[in-house]
């Protein structure tokens, strides 16, 4: 068995870039999105219909949760070596950003049981690998995509999460999108993955 290495941070900062460039070196990855899985399974005709309350947020989160644990199995189930565009990690951050446009107007002890599930669910990766923002990489707004306002919010929030609940991650330093497969690929080598 094998457990997923993980790409998080914020949105647009060359997660799914990377992502391309180690399938390209023929390496697996999964970029499929979550939150957009979770979003057709409850219905819904927009994510921003996890403004709209705490039970509406909270359901989203279990969804994607679910979804999670269901595409992390499978990879374990592989036996292949694979690399996921979102961790648990980047989950909390759209969730602090949620959270505060509702006001935080939430269930604090549910906020709180949601921290401890994904912090759980971080022991199931070989590997995190954070991508932080770099004003070398320019930020471009694509449709259904978090804005560029939420984008120091969301990676403050992920963070402080992964340095609370003790989460060891590389902060990923190359800015040429070779150099930074290449750097991921040298991670792997330092814990012997071949």
């Amino acid at each position: 068995m094998s457990n997923p290495f993980g790409f998080s941070g914020t949105h647009g900062v060359g997660k799914t870039t990377v992502s391309k460039e180690l399938e390209a070196r023929g390496f697996m990855v999964d970029t499929n999105s979550l939150p957009r899985a979770a979003q057709a399974a409850l219905g819904w005709d927009s994510l921003r219909r996890v403004e709209e309350s705490d039970a509406n947020m909270w359901a989203l989160q279990d969804m994607v949760l679910v979804m999670l644990a269901q595409r992390d199995k499978r990879i374990r189930q592989s036996g292949v070596i694979t690399f996921v565009d979102r961790t648990p990690v980047d989950f909390v951050g759209y969730t602090f950003v949620w959270a505060e446009r509702l006001g935080w107007n939430i269930d604090m002890v549910r906020f709180r049981e949601y921290l401890d599930q994904c912090a759980d669910a971080c022991k199931g990766y070989d590997g995190q690998f954070f991508f932080p923002i770099r004003d070398e990489i320019p930020f471009v707004p694509e449709v259904n995509r978090g804005d560029l306002e939420s984008r120091e919010q969301n990676q403050q929030a992920m963070l402080e999460f992964m340095n609370i609940r003790g989460i060891d991650f590389h902060l990923v330093q190359s800015l040429d999108i070779e150099d930074r497969a290449t750097e991921v690929l040298a991670n792997l080598n330092l814990k012997g993955v071949k």
